[in-house]
């Protein structure tokens, strides 16, 4: 994520512009990926309690994945 924010020409106010704007990005991609999983509760086929403890604190995506 963040090699391509450097480079040996860049000064530092570009570096950190860049940096700031890298850490903004990430954190828009994990809210929106995580609004999506909250919206999205997967229907599980048994009731054991691990399986509603994952459904809870994992992504969509990485509930399948478990």
């Amino acid at each position: 994520m963040f090699g391509s924010l450097t480079c040996p020409n860049l000064s530092l106010v570009q570096f950190w512009g860049r940096f700031i704007h890298a850490v903004e990005s990430e954190c828009h991609r994990e809210c929106k990926v995580e609004n999506v999983s909250l919206a999205l509760f997967s229907k599980l086929k048994t009731s054991y309690e691990i399986k509603k403890h994952a459904r809870n604190v994992y992504t969509h995506t990485n509930f399948y994945v478990f």
